[in-house]
């Protein structure tokens, strides 16, 4: 599955940033790269894992290809909740940063 592919990703950006946290010129990246990854991660496992507890029950009587259309929503919802969760990090990262002035 692409969680196989997301966690060690996603684990790599959060060793980074932490790492970028301790350098005073690359420290406001840290946020950007900790929250970024982690929103994308946390928002594509929840939006599909859901469709995947959803779907089942919307396509129970459909054909055959109702199993592909299920395969690519879920290929999708990654897509979709990765986007959107490391859009909601930036935004997150950006606010703190600017709390904190390291800007």
């Amino acid at each position: 599955m692409p969680f196989f592919f997301i966690v060690p990703i996603w684990f790599l950006c959060v060793i980074t940033g932490v790492m970028l946290c301790f350098f005073k010129r690359s420290r406001f990246l840290s946020l950007y790269l900790v929250f970024s990854s982690t929103g994308g991660a946390i928002l594509s496992l929840v939006l599909s894992t859901f469709l995947l507890w959803l779907a089942p029950k919307l396509f129970s009587n459909e054909p055959r290809w109702g199993g592909l259309i299920l395969i690519a929503a879920y290929l999708l919802s990654l897509a979709v909740g990765g986007v959107i969760g490391v859009a909601a990090g930036f935004v997150a990262a950006a606010k703190i940063n600017r709390r904190l002035g390291w800007t």
